[in-house]
């Protein structure tokens, strides 16, 4: 079975993060680009990978 998934994901603060870790880990995909994220909420990529 396949089954193709398309989730859109706005993430506009570090609590967002666990939401998207959740989802993540359910659906069995790659990890997020923690520097790409922390770009966007202005946050070092470090502690966009914490709060993941």
């Amino acid at each position: 079975m396949k089954y193709k998934l398309v989730m859109d994901i706005e993430i506009n603060s570090v609590e967002d993060l666990k939401k998207l870790r959740t989802i993540v880990e359910a659906n069995n995909l790659d990890k997020p680009n923690f520097s790409e994220i922390a770009r966007n909420l202005g946050i070092d990529r470090r502690t966009a990978k914490k709060y993941y």
